[in-house]
């Protein structure tokens, strides 16, 4: 029928009206969404929405990216990696500690040669006084004096030979004294080191150790020792030793070693023998000091005739 057929058209238009409203409308993707696709790689981001309207009443997607969370480090695993780390940081702080005490202990090792070479100089410059240019006559007053190689009174061009001779012989006796002190010096100081070294490696010879100091041993060690010293007999400094200072100890704790393993009276009895020998041989080194007191030169070979480097 023509009405029912024309209901029918509206009815289907409505439909279609109705159907074309509820059509869902396709969503664009978001650039969070397009990152995860591209990249499986990266740490997926939060994406808080929210609705909100603008003021044409349009209704628009408002979206609130939250940073990447970092993956929290293993627990069991952690600190693995740092142990290696503080066991080389710790060794090289060992080292740099080690680098140091060694540089402080050259620094005062070398104050102390200093102090020594000063006290020693001090000490022969009040005996040995070599001249000095200030005491030689000038050219002037030599050609005011008779030359006695030709009776004569000197010529300006001999005094000039003379004065040149002279300073000469002066800085000949100033070096030989320099080089004195130097090798009394340098002997001093390995006289030094020697008898800490002594201190150290034999307690029983040091009175500030009284838990193992030994009061019958040590002042004959002592004794020993002031007989193998030199002295510079017009200074009465000493300048050197017979035999060194650590082998004279090393060789009594040897004996008194001994003594222990045998017996206190065994032990006492090799040891002052050692000492008879000695006392033997500082009486001949006594008798031999008068005729050094003649000059540097004659002192400093007889030092050499009995094997010391001066």
């Amino acid at each position: 029928m023509p009405e029912d057929q024309g209901n029918q058209a509206v009815v289907n238009s409505e439909a279609g009206a109705n159907t074309a409203v509820t059509e869902p409308t396709p969503v664009a993707s978001t650039p969070s969404q397009d990152a995860s696709a591209s990249s499986g790689n990266e740490a997926p981001q939060t994406q808080d929405t929210q609705v909100g309207q603008s003021d044409d009443g349009e209704i628009h997607l408002i979206e609130e990216t939250q940073p990447p969370e970092t993956p929290k480090p293993d627990e069991s695993t952690e600190g693995d990696d740092q142990l290696p780390k503080k066991g080389a940081d710790a060794r090289k702080d060992q080292l740099n500690q080690n680098i140091r005490s060694l540089v402080a202990e050259t620094h005062e090792l070398e104050q102390q040669k200093q102090r020594l070479a000063s006290q020693v100089e001090q000490i022969n410059a009040q005996v040995y006084q070599p001249p000095s240019y200030d005491d030689l006559p000038t050219i002037d007053d030599l050609m005011q004096k008779e030359n006695p190689n030709t009776g004569e009174f000197y010529t300006h061009q001999e005094a000039q030979i003379e004065r040149l001779l002279g300073e000469q012989q002066v800085n000949e006796q100033v070096q030989k004294l320099n080089s004195y002190n130097q090798k009394v010096s340098a002997s001093t100081y390995n006289m030094s080191v020697e008898s800490e070294k002594a201190l150290s490696d034999f307690p029983w010879s040091d009175p500030q150790n009284q838990s193992e100091y030994d009061a019958e041993i040590a002042p004959l060690a002592s004794k020993l020792l002031a007989e193998n010293i030199v002295f510079d007999p017009n200074t009465g400094h000493p300048i050197g030793v017979n035999q060194p200072i650590y082998d004279i100890y090393k060789t009594i704790d040897v004996a008194r070693q001994s003594g222990i393993r045998l017996g206190e009276a065994k032990g006492q009895q090799s040891v002052e023998q050692m000492l008879s020998s000695a006392d033997n041989m500082g009486a001949g080194v006594r008798s031999e000091r008068a005729f050094n007191q003649l000059s540097t030169e004659q002192m400093e070979a007889n030092l050499r005739k009995k094997g010391h480097d001066v």
